[in-house]
């Protein structure tokens, strides 16, 4: 009970006490000597996270030395600041990656897929994604324009290239929608969407499609516009994107066992919306002439939600097909609007 004496002030044995009573508190004990901030607490005391110094001699002891807990709290924070930075870093990344891997037949290292995310909360990253389609079709034009191809030959091989970077993803779902619009009742259009066989509606949805898509290219290659294939090649592909999202939220599963029957958080899908808005107001920013966006995001996601409430009516909820369906749809309004002010 009787408290250790003060020893004679030395500055050099000071400044060694001081580095020896922080190792101690590191350690959450004070040190054998019990000399610590003036010796006020007995050799050996361990000091719990839970100690109330708010009265006698313990107030005494920290009163003039709050700033050593206060810094411990503050790296304490820091620590845990960190810790959700790299969650929040390391479910980002996996998020994208599980979207590229899902959008595109891109090979990616098995290391980027470690966190196991699921598509469903990697939904967010979809526009990301179709951003990185958009910039990678306008490359292969801009490279190809500088060759002195025909605008004809170039869009045939500039849309080739898009199917065969996201393997016809969507495609195969505008296809499918089409063939099962020939099904007398829901569960038999969904019973024909599920047919791998193609139908003669699924043939021309898809001739349609590629031709409008040319059309488009063919435009913006006769002869080559930089910025506004640009601006409409990645706006389109982000957007499109989006509302493919938003649309998988909003609906309920047509099929539970199916694809689409995990829905993603509605949060994901306005994250998704808002990243897509974003990047079009960035290319209306850097791009001159490219105003025709508005009219083509507003064409286009009404294109989408007529297209939900006819899905929803016909098959009764989304499908991995309907989300296809939906992103060729929206993307071809898109170009709808915009292509009279390329031409």
């Amino acid at each position: 009970g009787q408290r250790a004496p003060l020893p004679a002030r030395h500055e050099d044995r000071d400044i060694l006490k001081v580095s020896q009573c922080a190792r101690g508190l590191s350690q959450d004990r004070i040190p054998a000597d019990g000399l610590c901030f003036g010796g006020l607490v007995p050799a050996g005391q361990v000091l719990k996270q839970s100690t109330d110094f708010s009265e006698g001699g313990d107030r005494l002891l920290f009163s003039g030395h709050w700033f050593y807990f206060a810094l411990k709290r503050l790296n304490s924070d820091v620590k845990g600041g960190l810790v959700q930075v790299m969650t929040v870093w390391k479910e980002a990344m996996g998020g994208l990656a599980t979207s590229l891997a899902f959008l595109t037949r891109v090979p990616l290292p098995s290391f980027l897929f470690s966190d196991g995310v699921s598509t469903d909360r990697a939904v967010w990253a979809f526009p990301i994604v179709g951003a990185l389609i958009g910039v990678a079709v306008w490359a292969l034009l801009s490279l190809l324009s500088g060759f002195g191809f025909h605008p004809f030959a170039l869009a045939v091989v500039v849309v080739a290239a898009g199917l065969l970077i996201t393997g016809a993803l969507h495609e195969d779902g505008l296809a499918d929608v089409a063939d099962g619009l020939g099904g007398g009742d829901p569960a038999r259009r969904l019973e024909i969407m599920k047919d791998s066989r193609l139908g003669a509606f699924g043939v021309l949805a898809l001739v349609l499609t590629v031709l409008l898509k040319a059309g488009v290219v063919f435009a913006l290659a006769d002869p080559l516009k930089p910025g506004l294939a640009l601006a409409l090649l990645v706006g389109a592909a982000a957007w499109s994107r989006a509302l493919m999202t938003a649309i998988w939220a909003a609906l309920p599963p047509a099929n539970p066992g199916g694809l689409a029957s995990v829905r993603p958080d509605v949060r994901q899908a306005a994250i998704a919306l808002a990243i897509a808005l974003g990047l079009l107001f960035i290319l209306r920013l850097l791009m001159p002439g490219t105003g025709f966006l508005l009219g083509a995001v507003v064409l286009a996601a009404v294109v989408a939600g007529l297209f939900a409430l006819f899905a929803r009516w016909q098959f009764g909820g989304v499908t991995g097909d309907v989300c296809g369906a939906a992103q060729v749809l929206a993307e071809l309004a898109f170009f709808a609007a915009a292509l009279s002010h390329i031409t």
